[in-house]
């Protein structure tokens, strides 16, 4: 058996961000983050319907888009997303992939690391080490 979390892979061409009739979902040009501002989204649920990781979902009572944003106010900070602290195996973690001295990078290159459905053309951001 085998799990794979899915989770919002901040893709660097995102569907979603392409999608979006407002604007509202955008990718940060800084931090490649994928997020939603929420205060602009008319929650139209096209992004949820383009993504091809079924990320952005509805939140009814507010009517607007919601997905992960990498706890980018923890990055901020220095800190990790809650994610990566939280994992009781300690197999989550962040970095900057296009530093090749990272160790994100360093454990992708080590462990042939691969994105969840690459097919898709999005590019994603998100690395799982396969058994």
């Amino acid at each position: 058996m085998k799990f794979r979390s899915t989770l919002c892979n901040h893709c660097a061409n995102p569907a979603c961000v392409a999608a979006c009739p407002t604007g509202a979902m955008h990718k940060s040009e800084e931090t490649g983050i994928v997020s939603v501002d929420q205060d602009i989204c008319i929650g139209c649920n096209t992004c949820g319907n383009t993504c091809p990781y079924e990320v952005p979902v509805l939140q009814e009572e507010r009517c607007v888009m919601g997905k992960c944003n990498l706890c980018a106010g923890r990055l901020d900070q220095g800190k990790d997303p809650f994610c990566v602290q939280a994992c009781p195996t300690r197999i989550r973690k962040v970095g900057l992939i296009s530093d090749p001295e990272s160790e994100v990078s360093k454990l992708i290159a080590e462990h042939n690391a691969q994105p969840y459905k690459p097919e898709n053309d999005t590019s994603p951001s998100v690395y799982y080490i396969l058994p």
